[in-house]
C-alpha cells in the first residue's frame, strides 16, 4: 500500500503541474491557480498521511481501499487535465485565427475604404495593387486587363518588387500555354487560381519567377456579375503560400475593388461623353479633349504635383468647355469676328460650365476648370478678372493648355499654325497672347515640356473629314501597282488588303465596339507577322535599308496600337474611326509602293544570283 499511496501522490503534483500549464493555454490564471492550489493541497495532505505511514509506528494498518481510492482519483485527475489541455489549445488556436481573420477582414475592410476616395481609374489601379500587396507579407501585385476584342492580358499597374518582369513575359486567356497560368486560368474559368511556380501549367513563365523570387502566385477575377474585366494576381515568396481563407479574402477584396473601378469607369465615360457634347455644336473633333488632358498632365506632372491631382487634371480638364451647349452654333461657327455682344455671350459659357457641372466634391477640379480657365495671371481675363494665385492651380494649367491647343486647331474665323508658331506666340506674344496672361511657374513648364507637346498633338491630330464623309464607303483592294516584284510580299499584301478592307467595312457599318475591335487586333496580329517575314528576308540577304524599314515598322505597330487604344477610349466617335482608315490607308500605300518596292526589287535580284534559301 505505501507504493500505491506514493503514486497516488506523485500523480497529483503532476495534475497540479499540468494545470499550472494550462495558464499558458488558456491564459485563465486565477481559475487555474485555484485548481493547482486545491490539487497540490490534497497532494501535501497525501504526503503526510504517507510520512506518517512510514515513519510513525502507530501499529495502525493502512486502509487499503482508502488509498486504492485515492490513487484512482489521482489518475483521474491527471487524465482529466492531460485531455483538457488539447482542447483548450484548440479553442485557443481557432481563437487565435479567428483574431487574425477578423484583423485580416479590417484590413480589407480598410483597403477598400481607402480605393472609394480615389477618383480615377489609373489611380484605383495602382491603389489596388498596393493594398493588395500590404494585406499578406507579398512580393509583386498587379492588374491586367483584357483587351477588347483579343485575348490579350494588358498589364495596367503594379506594385512590390516588379523590376521588368511584366515586360518580359506575355499573359493571355485563350487556351495555349500563355493563358495557362493562374491569370489565364482566374479569367477563363471565372474563378481565383493559383499555382507554385513549379507546376506544369506554370513553365513557360517559370525561369522568370525564379529569377525574381516568386515561389507562389495567386489570379483572382474582376467580375461585373458574369463579365470579367481582367484579373489580380499576387506573388508570394512562399510556396503553398494561398491557402482557402488567403483566397477568399483576396475574392472579398477584388469583389469591392472591381465594384469601385466599374464606378470609376463610368464616371469617367460619362465625363468624357459630356465633353463630346459641348463639341457637338463646335468644329472640335473628340481629338481636342483628349489633347488638353494630355497636356495638363505633363504640365502637372513637371510641377511634381501628386498623381491624383495629376489623374484627375487629365479626366476631368476635358469638361472645360462643357458650357458651350448653351452658346447658339451660329456665333460658334461665325467665321468672321465676333460682335461685342457675341463675344459677351461667349464668355457666359464658363459660368454655365460651372453650374452644369454642379457642386459635388468628385468634380470640384472640373468645376474650377469651367470656371477659372480663361482668367488670366495679368487680371486681363473673364469671367471674373482674378489676378494671380487667385486663380486655381488647375485654370492656370488649363489657361495656357487650351491657349496651345487653340493656335493649332483650325476654326472657322482662322487657320491652324504649325508647332513651332504656337510656341512662339505663347513665349514671347503676338498682341492678343502674351507671356504675361500666364502663371510664370506654369510657362516655365510649358518652356521645358514643349517637344512632349506636339507628340501630343501629332497623337491625337485632328482628322481632316469633314462630318459630310462620315457615311462615305472606303474601298480598298489590290492593284498591280501595289506589286512590289516579289511573289511572296505580293502574297501577303493581297490578304493584308483584303482584312484591311474588311475592318474598313466594319467601321463602315457603324458594327459594335467588340466586332470593330476585333477586327483591329486580328489586322495588328497579321501585320506582325508579315513584318516579321519581310524582316527575315532582309537579314538572310542583308538589305542595305534594314534598319531603316525595321524602325517604320516598330513606328507603326506603336502608332497603330495608340489608335486602338484611342478607339476604345472615343465612346464610339465615328470622327476617330475615320481618322483610323485614313491613316491606315494612306500609311500602307505609301509603305507598299515606296519601302517594299525597293525591297521586293533587292530581293529579286539577290535571290536570282544567290542559292541561299529563307531559314526556317
Amino acid at each position: 500500500m505505501i507504493l500505491v499511496s506514493g503514486m497516488s501522490v506523485l500523480l497529483q503534483f503532476v495534475a497540479a503541474y499540468l494545470s499550472i500549464r494550462m495558464i499558458r493555454i488558456t491564459g485563465k490564471r486565477r481559475a487555474w491557480m485555484f485548481i493547482a492550489a486545491a490539487i497540490t493541497l490534497a497532494a501535501l495532505r497525501r504526503s503526510y498521511a504517507l510520512i506518517r505511514l512510514i515513519f510513525a509506528n502507530t501499529g495502525n494498518s493502512p486502509d487499503t481501499a482508502g488509498e486504492l481510492f485515492s490513487f484512482l482519483t489521482s489518475i483521474c485527475m491527471v487524465i482529466g487535465v492531460a485531455y483538457i489541455a488539447p482542447l483548450f489549445l484548440s479553442i485557443k488556436r481557432s481563437d487565435e485565427s479567428l483574431r487574425k481573420f477578423n484583423i485580416e477582414l479590417l484590413a480589407l475592410s480598410n483597403a477598400s475604404n481607402a480605393i472609394i476616395s480615389i477618383e480615377s481609374s489609373e489611380d484605383i489601379y495602382n491603389q489596388i495593387c498596393e493594398n493588395a500587396l500590404k494585406l499578406f507579407d507579398l512580393k509583386m501585385s498587379w492588374i491586367g486587363l483584357i483587351q477588347e476584342g483579343s485575348y490579350y492580358v494588358k498589364p495596367v499597374a503594379h506594385a512590390g518588387m516588379e523590376e521588368g518582369y511584366l515586360s518580359s513575359i506575355k499573359v493571355t486567356w485563350d487556351d495555349s500555354p500563355t493563358g495557362g497560368g493562374p491569370v489565364g486560368t482566374a479569367i477563363r474559368t471565372l474563378t481565383p487560381c493559383w499555382m507554385n511556380k513549379d507546376d506544369a501549367l506554370f513553365q513557360i513563365w517559370r525561369s522568370k519567377a525564379e529569377k525574381y523570387g516568386y515561389s507562389s502566385l495567386l489570379g483572382v477575377p474582376l467580375l461585373i456579375g458574369n463579365h470579367c474585366l481582367g484579373a489580380l494576381a499576387v506573388y508570394s515568396s512562399t510556396a503553398d503560400f494561398f491557402d482557402d481563407r488567403k483566397i477568399k479574402q483576396f475574392q472579398i477584396f477584388a469583389n469591392n475593388a472591381v465594384a469601385i473601378i466599374e464606378n470609376t469607369r463610368l464616371i469617367e465615360y460619362m465625363i468624357y461623353a459630356l465633353a463630346r457634347a459641348a463639341e457637338a455644336n463646335d468644329d472640335d473633333t473628340g481629338s481636342h479633349i483628349h489633347r488638353v488632358g494630355e497636356y495638363c498632365s505633363v504640365i502637372a506632372r513637371e510641377l511634381g504635383l501628386e498623381k491624383s491631382f495629376i489623374n484627375r487634371i487629365r479626366i476631368q480638364a476635358t469638361l472645360h468647355d462643357i458650357g458651350k451647349v448653351h452658346t447658339p452654333p451660329h456665333i460658334l461657327k461665325k467665321p468672321g469676328k465676333l460682335a461685342a455682344e457675341e463675344f459677351e455671350t461667349i464668355k457666359k459659357h464658363t459660368v454655365l460650365g460651372s453650374e452644369i457641372i454642379g457642386g459635388h466634391h468628385m468634380f470640384s477640379m472640373a468645376k474650377n476648370i469651367a470656371l477659372s480657365h480663361h482668367e488670366r495671371w495679368d487680371g486681363s481675363g473673364y469671367p471674373y478678372k482674378l489676378k494671380g494665385e487667385a486663380i486655381p492651380l488647375e485654370g492656370r494649367i488649363m489657361n495656357l493648355v487650351d491657349q496651345y491647343d487653340a493656335l493649332r486647331s483650325r476654326r472657322p474665323y482662322k487657320p491652324a499654325v504649325d508647332h513651332e508658331t504656337a510656341c512662339r506666340i505663347i513665349l514671347e506674344g503676338d498682341g492678343r497672347t502674351m507671356p504675361q496672361h500666364f502663371d510664370p511657374q506654369v510657362l516655365g513648364v510649358f518652356k521645358r515640356t514643349m517637344p512632349v507637346f506636339e507628340e501630343i498633338h501629332q497623337k491625337h491630330i485632328d482628322s481632316c473629314i469633314e462630318s459630310s464623309e462620315v457615311d462615305k464607303w472606303w474601298y480598298f483592294q489590290w492593284t498591280d501597282e501595289l506589286s512590289a516584284g516579289f511573289e511572296e510580299i505580293d502574297s501577303q499584301h493581297k490578304e493584308l488588303i483584303a482584312l484591311t478592307q474588311k475592318l474598313f467595312v466594319t467601321v463602315d457599318r457603324k458594327e459594335s465596339v467588340q466586332q470593330v475591335g476585333m477586327a483591329i487586333d486580328f489586322l495588328r496580329g497579321y501585320i506582325v507577322k508579315h513584318f516579321q517575314m519581310e524582316e527575315r528576308y532582309m537579314e538572310t540577304y542583308g538589305y542595305p535599308g534594314m534598319d531603316n524599314h525595321k524602325e517604320q515598322h516598330q513606328k507603326f505597330i506603336e502608332d497603330f496600337e495608340t489608335h486602338q487604344e484611342r478607339f476604345y477610349q472615343s465612346i464610339v466617335d465615328y470622327h476617330i474611326a475615320l481618322e483610323i482608315k485614313g491613316w491606315l490607308y494612306n500609311w500602307l500605300i505609301n509603305h507598299i509602293t515606296k519601302t517594299d518596292k525597293a525591297l521586293g526589287e533587292f530581293l529579286r535580284q539577290q535571290i536570282a544570283r544567290s542559292k541561299y534559301l529563307l531559314p526556317e
